[in-house]
């Protein structure tokens, strides 16, 4: 019985560990959204990701910026999260408001 007690209290402090982290994340995304979307007046938009590295759900930003613009978002993250996963991708086309 011993043995269980102790396995439960592990499984449950990995769990809320695990719940603490996610709302750490995700605060933090808000953050950055927040921040991009007041600072740079530009539109955020944040989906539901599955890390197959890390076997963790997760939500990531998406943010079309002009090339100009890039090292204030870049800067902006890095405000909030220095060990970030980012990128930068080309894009062909944008239509709508601010472009």
């Amino acid at each position: 019985q011993e043995l269980k007690d102790m396995e439960n209290r592990i499984l449950g402090a990995e769990e809320n560990a695990t719940r603490l982290e996610y709302s750490l994340f995700t605060e933090i995304r808000e953050k950055i959204a927040a921040e991009i979307m007041e600072k740079m007046e530009r539109g955020v938009t944040g989906f539901y990701t599955h890390g197959f590295y890390t076997e963790r759900e997760g939500k990531s930003l998406v943010c079309v910026v002009r090339s100009r613009e890039v090292a204030t978002v870049l800067s902006i993250v890095e405000q909030f999260d220095k060990t970030a996963f980012t990128y930068i991708t080309d894009v062909r086309k944008v239509r709508g408001e601010g472009f």
